[in-house]
């Protein structure tokens, strides 16, 4: 047990808290959070379900220590200390993938109090194709259209999804030394990203993935019909894909495609 008040508040404690309180006065529910960048993020949201009956805190777990990383959250600090009065929303990850291939798979897809995001992360929705025209609008004050990208987006998640099933699978086997997250992000990273030719940077994206699968499938051949299993098992559309795997290198695309003028000012000649 914690020598701190704050290292013993549980769902609980709050709740009786919560008792304390004039009859009229809402009710605190305490949210946990993994990063102070979440805290904007999931205060958006939950305050669409705040009322005259109850409120939420947003929070990090602690105050001195910035150790993110959800297993650590809801494992080592807070665990059965939630409840209806104290939370924790992170982000899926593979968790949700994965549906209960892991200890923390299984918890926070089977705890009532566990709120996680369907992206992979927040970031991701930062590349939602289609709101990527107006974030392209905001970045560059101009309005012109020069690339489709829902469009584009989609056959580039379809392109990528086989390569990412085999992430998964390496992730299941415990296995990041010969084909990682890192790995994958490599394969499906688009350095350049022509406002012309769009469909080239895929071109090549697609050799190198294609490339990557034979040389896998060559590999791990009693692999191969749980791979197919999984492309059944997995609730996730390859067209979506975008949107479940990790979104740092499509951010990293986008914001180079503005700064080289993907979305600059038709001459006015």
């Amino acid at each position: 047990m914690g020598k701190r008040l704050t290292e013993n508040l549980s769902s609980l404690y709050i709740g009786a808290a919560n008792s304390l309180k004039p009859k009229q006065a809402k009710r605190k529910i305490v949210a946990y959070v993994e990063s102070y960048d979440d805290i904007s993020f999931w205060r958006s949201l939950l305050v669409e379900y705040e009322n005259d009956k109850r409120y939420f805190e947003v929070m990090l777990p602690s105050r001195s220590s910035l150790a993110k990383g959800k297993k650590s959250v809801l494992m080592n600090e807070l665990g059965s200390r939630l409840g209806e009065n104290m939370i924790a929303c992170v982000d899926s990850d593979y968790d949700y993938l994965l549906q209960g291939r892991t200890q923390t798979s299984r918890y926070i897809i089977n705890s009532p109090y566990v709120l996680q995001t369907y992206a992979y992360a927040i970031e991701n929705y930062h590349c939602y194709a289609e709101g990527l025209h107006e974030a392209c609008v905001t970045a560059t004050l101009n309005a012109h259209k020069l690339i489709d990208f829902p469009a584009f987006m989609k056959l580039y998640s379809e392109i990528a999804y086989p390569l990412f099933i085999w992430s998964v699978w390496f992730y299941r086997q415990h296995n990041l030394s010969e084909f990682s997250l890192l790995d994958f992000c490599s394969f499906v990273k688009l350095d350049q990203v022509s406002t012309r030719h769009p469909e080239k940077s895929l071109e090549i994206m697609s050799k190198k993935v294609n490339r990557k699968l034979h040389e896998l499938e060559r590999r791990h051949v009693e692999a191969l019909e749980e791979i197919e299993d999984m492309k059944k098992e997995f609730r996730v559309p390859g067209q979506y894909l975008h949107v479940h795997s990790r979104a740092s290198h499509y951010g990293q695309c986008h914001t180079a495609s503005a700064d080289s003028g993907m979305h600059s000012t038709p001459s006015r000649t």
